[in-house]
């Protein structure tokens, strides 16, 4: 059912598109198993390049993942050392994470994933450029100046990840944003996933009797232990908090309609 909604809102999935899906588990493992045919993803090789703050827990949240053969490349033999205590079923390799002939003997080519976040972005680039001429089938690097995302993605990284251009975004919306919360930013922040609360005075109405701004959609309604991703007869209530998928463009008219708060 949930991945008949997501086609009927997207009316044509095409290589290449992103899709942000939201539901239970069930219905998760469900989609993935759909939209994965004939890809093997029952196992995946994953390359970290750096194992500074990020790469370690990034590393300690794959580690203990059955399905994920995890090695990591740290530059700084003592930092190595400490990596390979903390984690247990990962390899560590002491090198360059820009060493071609590194990455070459240790046959990084034929990873899944290769995650690059040393703390540079010259050299996350560099990184992410070997590892696609390498053979890397997915390329995931972390970018420290928001100015240099669009770079990232046109010379071919699948995905440029901005902690600082996220950051930016929450402060503003907590400023500007009211009563709604952000908890995610979507493609360098052209895409908002809000959290709001609808008014203890609304009257309950069914979804489908609504006419929420363009470009947004009710993705969840929280109401007191339960989640429920809606359907059209899901009727909303006073005190829901609604997960709202929306365009920056649209956020502010998102907010405004479902908690009547200019």
């Amino acid at each position: 059912e949930s991945v008949r909604g997501l086609v009927k809102l997207i009316e044509r999935l095409a290589a290449g598109d992103k899709a942000v899906v939201i539901g239970g588990p069930e219905a998760m493992a469900d989609v993935q198993r759909r939209m994965t045919v004939g890809l093997n993803v029952e196992r995946q090789s994953v390359t970290i390049i750096g194992g500074g703050d990020v790469g370690l827990r990034l590393a300690e949240r794959l580690d203990g993942v059955s399905s994920i053969s995890l090695r990591i490349i740290e530059r700084d033999q003592s930092r190595g050392e400490m990596l390979a205590a903390r984690l247990h079923r990962a390899l560590v390799l002491h090198g360059n994470g820009t060493d071609l002939a590194l990455l070459e003997s240790e046959g990084i080519g034929r990873s899944d994933v290769m995650v690059s976040v040393i703390d540079n972005d010259e050299k996350n680039l560099l990184a992410s450029l070997l590892g696609r001429q390498l053979g890397v089938k997915r390329i995931i690097t972390r970018v420290s100046e928001p100015s240099n995302l669009r770079l990232f993605e046109r010379v071919g990284v699948d995905v440029a990840i901005s902690a600082r251009g996220a950051a930016i975004a929450a402060v503003l919306h907590e400023v500007e944003g009211g009563p709604a919360s952000l908890l995610a930013v979507l493609e360098q922040g052209e895409g908002r996933i809000l959290e709001l609360e609808v008014p203890a005075r609304f009257v309950g109405r069914a979804l489908k009797d609504l006419a929420p701004p363009r470009d947004s959609i009710v993705g969840a309604i929280l109401r007191t232990r339960q989640a429920i991703v809606p359907r059209g007869a899901d009727r909303l209530q006073g005190g829901d908090r609604l997960i709202v998928f929306s365009t920056r463009a649209a956020a502010d008219e998102v907010r405004m309609f479902f908690t009547g708060v200019a």
